[in-house]
């Protein structure tokens, strides 16, 4: 899809509560434009003042020294380590803060109907636009997207897509790039591929484990709950399930967990030897990296391409700032 192309046969692609893989981000597409929706972070000081940045707008201010330290300032978190400022990744850094505050100080807001108009302020300029937003059982903002449709022209929407991606992080960004090859390539009527509901996430394997379960629900009658869980060190093993988080089991203690989450790999790769060919490694706070150096060298022996990824702002808040997890995927 790259080369020389007509107005008519430029395209878009917008992500919502998600991202694009790297490999997407690195190539210089003439007919493509990869666009974010950002959602947003509300951050709440310890004075209970609050703060609310586009995701975009935060990451920025994390990769600058002065601007980071004036935000840390606001909220009024002393953190004077040398090495957040020098060696930390923007996500590391907000990992770092996640973990300072604490449960329930960060939260997201997802876009509004004016977002969207934002993104597609240039809508006449592309042949065929793809929203793509994080699962629907989620996050509410594929239902906006929806909305939007309705306040536009009949012509304008027969030219945009908003896909319910059913899975998280960078494979939010590569389900739109996949369906938009469906549509170029034009192996099937549109009107079919606008009502069809494509499984997409069928074809991805994925795991996480979490180990500070406090950040998915701190309040409510959960609330006491999970700090026991968390207190003994019960470690959730998670998928997604048409969309849906859902719990395959724990285990007490991170080395058991680990191990566990590597035999889960090995028996995927087992069962379906020589299917996958690349893998997303999702890891929050830079220690939780660490964790996944089994799994990439079981995915390394098995001829696996590995991409390791500091989790979305997004991702991030509601699994917490101790999380890890892994996709097998198809390229």
């Amino acid at each position: 899809m790259e080369g020389n192309k007509s107005k008519n046969d430029r395209y878009k692609i917008i992500v919502s509560g998600g991202d694009f893989p790297k490999q997407l981000l690195k190539k210089n597409y003439n007919n493509i434009k990869l666009e974010k929706a950002d959602l947003s972070l509300i951050l709440e000081s310890k004075n209970n003042e609050f703060f609310i940045y586009k995701e975009g707008e935060l990451e920025n201010i994390l990769s600058d020294e002065e601007k980071t330290k004036e935000l840390l300032s606001n909220l009024k978190i002393g953190i004077n380590n040398e090495d957040f400022f020098k060696i930390f990744s923007p996500r590391e850094k907000f990992y770092e803060i996640l973990k300072t505050v604490g449960p329930g100080k960060i939260k997201t807001s997802q876009p509004n109907i004016e977002d969207f108009k934002g993104v597609l302020r240039d809508l006449n300029d592309y042949k065929f636009i793809i929203i793509s937003t994080i699962s629907s059982k989620l996050s509410g903002t594929y239902q906006t997207a929806l909305k939007f449709l309705e306040e536009i022209s009949e012509r304008e929407r027969n030219k945009i897509f908003v896909l319910d991606s059913k899975v998280v992080s960078e494979m939010v960004g590569l389900f739109a790039y996949e369906h938009l090859n469906k549509i170029v390539s034009e192996k099937e009527n549109l009107e079919i591929i606008k009502d069809k509901d494509y499984e997409y996430d069928k074809d991805i394997f994925m795991r996480g484990l979490i180990f500070d379960v406090r950040y998915i629900d701190a309040g409510g009658r959960g609330g006491a709950l999970k700090k026991i869980i968390n207190y003994m060190k019960i470690i959730p093993l998670i998928t997604l399930e048409n969309g849906e988080v859902k719990l395959l089991g724990m285990n007490r203690g991170e080395k058991k967990s680990l191990n566990s989450f590597e035999d889960v790999l090995k028996e995927e790769l087992d069962k379906k030897p020589n299917f996958y060919n690349n893998a997303l490694m999702i890891y929050t706070s830079k220690n939780t990296k660490e964790k996944l150096s089994g799994i990439k060298e079981v995915l390394e022996k098995n001829n696996i391409e590995v991409d390791y990824v500091c989790s979305d702002f997004v991702l991030g808040t509601h699994f917490g700032a101790e999380s890890i997890g892994f996709f097998l995927y198809k390229k």
